[in-house]
């Protein structure tokens, strides 16, 4: 049975505008950072993005390794997994568009050309971005299984008897 706290629709609609804004913001900063020509800005981005996708895989994984059997652990070991995925979705990425600016650059191609160049430039690098996207999705998959722990008021005494794994 689930909480009640989490039945009700504000919480189903404040993830989905998460996911929705959050995603959203992430495809228009990559998108202004092909169209500017500015991949200093999208190291900038990305590592951080990196970093938090692995402290919180290793943050689950120890959590996970911690508790006892159970659905809490489950949770744990899954929304750690997904944090891996989202990482290497990212990497996969950013390695992508690493590869294509470096032939751009090569090959002397610049995105500040008017009409159809920039359409092009924008189209090459959707497959990037899509990366990066399902990284981003992943990750929150992850979060929205262990939400429903992290939610709820949790007392010193159900923490120290999940710790200990008294039943």
């Amino acid at each position: 049975m689930r909480p009640p706290h989490l039945e009700w629709p504000l919480y189903k609609w404040v993830q989905w505008m998460l996911h929705l804004g959050g995603g959203f913001t992430l495809f228009v900063a990559f998108l202004l950072v092909v169209l500017l020509q500015q991949f200093e800005a999208f190291a900038k981005v990305i590592v951080p993005i990196l970093a938090t996708y692995i402290a919180v895989a290793a943050l689950m994984y120890n959590r996970g390794r911690a508790l006892r059997k159970g659905p809490s652990k489950v949770r744990s070991l899954y929304a750690a997994e997904r944090a891996v995925q989202a990482a290497l979705f990212t990497v996969v990425g950013a390695a992508i568009g690493a590869v294509i600016f470096g032939w751009a650059y090569w090959f002397g191609l610049s995105v500040q050309k008017d009409g159809g160049a920039k359409n092009a430039w924008v189209l090459i690098y959707s497959l990037p971005l899509l990366y990066i996207m399902a990284g981003y999705t992943s990750f929150l998959l992850g979060l929205r299984v262990i939400a429903k722990e992290f939610l709820r008021p949790l007392s010193a005494k159900e923490a120290a008897r999940r710790l200990r794994g008294a039943p």
